[in-house]
């Protein structure tokens, strides 16, 4: 059911940032994901993962608004956050069972160069 949700939350928050209060010409809503292999190594759950992606976020100034959620048996969890002004979003989430690590980005910009420069800068990003 989190996952469900997760996903709920994670398309309506990138209509939201498609669908901007104030549409300005030439601006446009450019979205990458990218998969991780993440090695929990001695972790027994994913509260460290989801504690270094909430770090990672806030330093990447994408922390304005930083949620969490991770579920009962703390094998699956999701981190979110976007930017002061709610033209930037980022989601990761961490799953234990399936040893692995999602991160969503989206930005509302007129500049894809500078949104893929800043997608390859969070990439390259301890998580």
């Amino acid at each position: 059911m989190n996952k469900i949700n997760t996903c709920i939350f994670s398309c309506a928050g990138i209509l939201a940032l498609a669908m901007p209060g104030h549409a300005r010409p030439g601006w446009t809503n450019i979205v990458y994901s990218q998969e991780y292999t993440y090695e929990f190594n001695k972790d027994e759950n994913i509260v460290g993962c989801i504690t270094r992606a909430t770090a990672v976020l806030a330093k990447a100034g994408i922390g304005e608004g930083i949620t969490s959620d991770i579920d009962n048996d703390k094998s699956y969890g999701v981190v979110y956050g976007w930017n002061a002004d709610r033209t930037e979003m980022a989601e990761f989430s961490c799953s234990k069972k399936e040893e692995r690590a999602t991160l969503l980005y989206a930005n509302y910009s007129d500049d894809p160069d500078g949104v893929y420069a800043r997608w390859k800068k969070i990439t390259s990003m301890r998580w």
